[in-house]
């Protein structure tokens, strides 16, 4: 194998974030499609190492991650995406970037207030052809300021419950009710879809916990479905859209089992921003769910489902 570096090509990359200026503590979040018009089907994906795929510059000065999250693999890069001719393919859901990108000890858990650049380097291969190619995407431009007005009053109270705020690895301090409650009178803040996010999963952590240790504790009983489409209403192009959709049928709750349940479930109802990375994450479920050897998982998933 040998490799081939270009940056213009019949493949384009591109980075998309969810919007241009953050406030500070916010989560960064980018997605990134590959499109293929090579004429060739071709095998899609990134470097091994995350600093070999992951730039992201703070006021010009580039913040390498501290953590390599993909040490298992053992070949330099990790191909996964098969892409046909002439189409394009998401090869990284939305995700946050802390959850990527650990900062050494010197930058703060926040983003920091400032400028960002943001761009990857992809890889691909032909099937067959033994030669990888890899590509830079595009490079967006972000940047992060200051709450003010009810932005910085909400800032503060998350601050208050929450000691690792914008680390997303705390424990919140309140109950995931009060986080619900706190969402609902806040609608117009920046920081409401975080908090009614967190407050569903925080809900559901309680629930878990206090089944698992036979306590009789009253929980406000959510409906994810209803959530997610009260949710979408609001903030149809939030991040926490693409991340409701797919906890709300994927693992570790039953998935839709077939083309329609996903129609019906999801794509019927939702048309914002992410509406093409739910598609394509829950179809890749649907394609796992009917493999042969994932039918003791199916049947977990069920049971789990049942005692819920």
């Amino acid at each position: 194998m040998f490799l081939i570096f270009m940056v213009f090509s019949d493949v384009k990359v591109y980075v998309i974030t969810d919007k241009e200026e953050y406030l500070l503590g916010e989560d960064i979040y980018i997605e990134v499609l590959m499109e293929n018009k090579t004429g060739n089907t071709i095998k899609a994906g990134f470097p091994r190492e995350i600093n070999n795929w992951l730039f992201v510059y703070y006021n010009g000065e580039r913040k390498k991650s501290v953590l390599n999250i993909l040490w298992l693999y053992k070949s330099k890069y990790i191909l996964k995406r098969i892409i046909p001719p002439d189409s394009s393919m998401i090869i990284l859901y939305p995700t946050h970037l802390r959850g990527f990108l650990y900062f050494a000890c010197d930058i703060p858990r926040y983003f920091p207030v400032g400028e960002y650049m943001i761009f990857v380097k992809c890889a691909y291969t032909v099937p067959g052809s033994g030669d990888t190619v890899e590509v830079v995407s595009d490079t967006v431009k972000v940047r992060v300021v200051e709450p003010e007005g009810e932005d910085r009053e909400v800032f503060e109270y998350l601050k208050s419950v929450d000691p690792f705020f914008g680390a997303r690895r705390g424990k919140i301090k309140v109950k995931g009710e009060e986080l619900y409650n706190y969402a609902m009178e806040h609608p117009g803040s920046v920081y409401a879809p975080y908090i009614w996010y967190s407050s569903l999963l925080k809900m559901d952590n309680e629930r878990l916990k206090a089944k698992k240790m036979n306590k009789d504790i009253k929980i406000k009983k959510i409906n994810k479905r209803e959530e997610f489409v009260k949710f979408i209403q609001r903030y149809p192009d939030s991040p926490y859209a693409f991340e409701l959709g797919t906890d709300l049928s994927g693992y570790p709750l039953a998935p839709p089992q077939s083309e329609e349940e996903l129609r019906e479930w999801i794509l019927d109802i939702y048309n914002g921003k992410w509406r093409d990375a739910i598609d394509q994450q829950l179809r890749e479920w649907i394609g796992a769910m009917h493999s042969p050897g994932f039918k003791t998982r199916l049947n977990r998933l069920k049971s789990i489902k049942k005692e819920r």
